[in-house]
Protein backbone atom coordinates (compact mmCIF):
# COMPACT_ATOMS: atom_id res chain seq x y z
CA UNK A 1 0.00 0.00 0.00
CA UNK A 2 1.47 3.46 -0.84
CA UNK A 3 1.42 6.09 1.75
CA UNK A 4 0.40 9.23 -0.17
CA UNK A 5 1.01 12.35 2.32
CA UNK A 6 0.28 15.95 1.07
CA UNK A 7 0.44 19.55 2.29
CA UNK A 8 -3.32 20.71 3.40
CA UNK A 9 -3.90 23.85 1.75
CA UNK A 10 -4.94 26.67 3.48
CA UNK A 11 -7.74 29.31 2.78
CA UNK A 12 -5.59 31.66 1.84
CA UNK A 13 -3.90 29.57 -0.46
CA UNK A 14 -7.10 29.07 -1.90
CA UNK A 15 -8.09 32.47 -2.10
CA UNK A 16 -4.89 33.55 -3.69
CA UNK A 17 -5.59 30.73 -6.52
CA UNK A 18 -9.02 31.84 -7.57
CA UNK A 19 -8.12 35.74 -7.95
CA UNK A 20 -5.96 34.29 -10.81
CA UNK A 21 -9.30 33.47 -12.80
CA UNK A 22 -10.21 37.32 -12.25
CA UNK A 23 -12.70 36.63 -8.57
CA UNK A 24 -13.01 38.85 -5.73
CA UNK A 25 -12.78 36.99 -2.34
CA UNK A 26 -12.82 38.05 1.15
CA UNK A 27 -12.84 36.48 4.24
CA UNK A 28 -15.65 34.42 5.52
CA UNK A 29 -17.56 35.26 8.73
CA UNK A 30 -17.17 32.29 11.30
CA UNK A 31 -20.92 31.77 11.95
CA UNK A 32 -22.54 33.28 8.99
CA UNK A 33 -23.08 32.95 5.19
CA UNK A 34 -21.35 36.47 4.29
CA UNK A 35 -18.22 38.10 3.74
CA UNK A 36 -16.18 39.33 7.33
CA UNK A 37 -14.65 42.59 6.25
CA UNK A 38 -16.44 45.28 6.54
CA UNK A 39 -17.16 46.86 2.82
CA UNK A 40 -16.57 44.12 1.10
CA UNK A 41 -18.50 44.89 -2.43
CA UNK A 42 -15.54 47.56 -2.83
CA UNK A 43 -12.64 46.40 -0.30
CA UNK A 44 -12.35 42.35 -1.72
CA UNK A 45 -9.00 41.03 -2.49
CA UNK A 46 -8.37 40.97 -6.33
CA UNK A 47 -4.66 39.81 -6.22
CA UNK A 48 -2.83 37.51 -4.19
CA UNK A 49 -0.63 40.37 -2.21
CA UNK A 50 -3.86 41.76 -1.54
CA UNK A 51 -5.14 38.00 -0.05
CA UNK A 52 -2.07 37.48 1.70
CA UNK A 53 -2.53 41.18 3.78
CA UNK A 54 -6.30 40.38 4.42
CA UNK A 55 -5.56 36.64 5.90
CA UNK A 56 -2.82 37.63 8.18
CA UNK A 57 -5.69 39.33 9.67
CA UNK A 58 -7.97 36.31 9.74
CA UNK A 59 -6.19 33.22 9.15
CA UNK A 60 -8.50 30.53 10.50
CA UNK A 61 -11.07 31.94 8.18
CA UNK A 62 -13.08 30.56 5.21
CA UNK A 63 -13.36 32.16 2.02
CA UNK A 64 -15.95 33.87 0.44
CA UNK A 65 -16.24 34.26 -3.71
CA UNK A 66 -17.77 38.14 -4.09
CA UNK A 67 -20.12 37.30 -7.27
CA UNK A 68 -21.76 39.14 -9.88
CA UNK A 69 -20.15 41.88 -11.86
CA UNK A 70 -17.13 42.26 -9.74
CA UNK A 71 -16.11 38.66 -10.73
CA UNK A 72 -17.99 38.14 -13.59
CA UNK A 73 -19.71 35.20 -11.86
CA UNK A 74 -23.46 34.58 -11.87
CA UNK A 75 -24.65 31.95 -9.12
CA UNK A 76 -28.52 30.47 -9.53
CA UNK A 77 -29.34 28.90 -5.89
CA UNK A 78 -32.10 26.54 -5.87
CA UNK A 79 -33.63 25.35 -3.00
CA UNK A 80 -35.53 22.05 -3.86
CA UNK A 81 -36.75 21.77 -0.22
CA UNK A 82 -38.60 25.60 -1.25
CA UNK A 83 -39.89 24.49 -5.06
CA UNK A 84 -36.71 25.56 -6.54
CA UNK A 85 -36.92 22.33 -8.51
CA UNK A 86 -39.89 23.51 -9.69
CA UNK A 87 -39.12 27.28 -10.39
CA UNK A 88 -35.60 25.81 -12.67
CA UNK A 89 -38.06 23.47 -14.35
CA UNK A 90 -40.29 26.11 -15.67
CA UNK A 91 -37.36 28.70 -16.46
CA UNK A 92 -36.18 26.24 -18.40
CA UNK A 93 -39.07 25.16 -20.21
CA UNK A 94 -39.56 28.97 -21.27
CA UNK A 95 -35.69 29.72 -22.24
CA UNK A 96 -34.08 26.58 -22.72
CA UNK A 97 -31.64 24.33 -20.77
CA UNK A 98 -28.65 25.55 -18.62
CA UNK A 99 -25.54 25.07 -20.39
Amino acid sequence: MTDIHTTPVTAAEHAAKYTYYGWAVAPKHPSQKRPLIQGWQHNAANTPTEVAGMWAQHPSEGVCVITGKQSNLLVLDIDPKDGGDDVLNSLQDQHGELP
